[in-house]
């Protein structure tokens, strides 16, 4: 396979993923962002740029691509900072 001949011709890793690999020629190296992170937009760089779910949230799936995706702790538990799942 050839190499493309312009930027544009590279394609972006699909929402709830990122690549840090340089000179990528297959979707395979986008990595899911991890769980209690989420990516709502194509091309993610690094999992510094998944987004965190919110104060009271958690999420305990990977590649999830919207921050409607975080889940609200239920009552008696709650969520600090980063977790995949509820703090009792």
């Amino acid at each position: 396979m050839l190499g493309a001949d312009n930027v544009t011709d590279c394609q972006p890793c699909p929402l709830g993923t990122f690549s840090q690999t340089v000179g990528a020629f297959s979707a395979d190296t986008c990595v899911p962002c991890g769980a209690g992170k989420y990516a709502n937009k194509t091309g993610t760089a690094t999992e510094l740029e998944c987004y965190r779910c919110p104060t009271g949230t958690f999420l305990d799936t990977t590649g999830n691509d919207d921050i409607s995706d975080c889940i609200s702790c239920p009552p008696g538990l709650y969520c600090i900072r980063l977790l995949s799942d509820p703090s009792s």
